[in-house]
């Protein structure tokens, strides 16, 4: 979580660590949907809001989603603002894959009326490095539907770079937006990176272990990138 937010600029919600017992540590966020002791933001996650639309008899809503193309369409159809959400949304699934997040599902994501009445995406929460936390969860989200993405992958089974220009494209964004996201997620950010995990509390086995996760699909993708963003990389 924190590495999203000071790092690549990834709306999170405000949390902390606490320590309790003078050893245990315990992990809290804030809701972001209370104001205050009388006032709160009406807020609806994905889950909660599919299944509002599946009961319109009028809608024809899929029985599930379960890759970022669709749920990109859902936010798409239900914020004030489409266009930023949708490059909020990809720098997002770009995060989520180079720090291997597979703790997703469609209430990972809510959205929520602010002040204005507009309705946009709510900030993150459910940013964990899965690969180091929950090895055994491997049933993340696929960028496209079925086996689509299958095409991108190397014989590592890495997704290149392509993978993700191709649901920019899909949902809606210019290439020339995309190579600026690239350049953004991967212009100086390993140095950061690792500062961040070296100084948490992770153990050293860990710590190890999320580089290494991290630094893998960094180098691929750094090795497969359309030479106008390499360009920009080196300036």
């Amino acid at each position: 979580m924190m590495i999203a937010n000071r790092i690549f600029k990834i709306p999170t919600v405000e949390n902390c660590l606490v320590l309790l017992n003078g050893h245990d540590l315990a992990y809290m966020c804030r809701r972001f949907d209370i104001i205050s002791d009388t006032e709160r933001l009406h807020t609806e996650n994905l889950s909660q809001l599919l299944d509002r639309r599946r009961s319109n008899a009028w809608e024809q809503v899929s029985p599930t989603l379960s890759n970022y193309y669709d749920v990109a369409q859902l936010i798409r159809k239900n914020v004030s603002a489409p266009y930023p959400a949708a490059i909020s949304f990809f720098r997002l699934a770009m995060f989520n894959y180079l720090f291997s997040n597979n703790n997703l599902n469609l209430s990972s994501f809510s959205i929520i009326k602010d002040y204005r009445s507009d309705h946009c995406l709510a900030p993150y929460y459910n940013l964990s490095c899965t690969a180091l936390h929950a090895p055994e969860n491997r049933e993340g989200f696929t960028l496209f539907q079925g086996d689509n993405e299958n095409r991108f992958r190397t014989t590592s089974g890495c997704l290149r770079p392509a993978a993700f220009f191709e649901f920019g494209k899909g949902i809606g964004l210019p290439t020339a937006i995309v190579d600026d996201l690239f350049v953004q997620m991967l212009s100086s950010a390993d140095t950061r990176v690792r500062f961040f995990i070296d100084n948490s509390f992770l153990a050293p086995d860990c710590k190890y272990t999320y580089k290494v996760s991290y630094e893998r699909k960094l180098e691929m993708w750094k090795k497969d990138l359309p030479g106008s963003v390499k360009q920009c990389l080196l300036r």
